[in-house]
């Protein structure tokens, strides 16, 4: 499994998901980005939506607020 934060990337829509150790697959996502600002700029208003959505800092301290309440709860 490749490290990092999957499940926020929806392929075509916000970025490009490439197989991980497939340098190829890396390689030419990378070309096609470098080819087409449309598609970056539409990528990039995407991503900044997902965000904006889903990952406030209000949600973002709560949640892991409500960790550290759990983690001292259970000791």
């Amino acid at each position: 499994e490749n490290p990092g934060c999957q499940e926020i990337v929806e392929h075509g829509v916000n970025g490009l998901v490439v197989p991980g150790n497939d340098a190829f697959a890396l390689a030419e996502a990378l070309k096609l980005l470098l080819s087409d600002p449309d598609l970056r700029k539409k990528m990039g208003q995407e991503g900044r939506k997902i965000v904006a959505a889903g990952f406030s800092e209000e949600q973002v301290i709560s949640e892991t607020l409500s960790v550290y309440n759990e983690l001292v709860v259970s000791q």
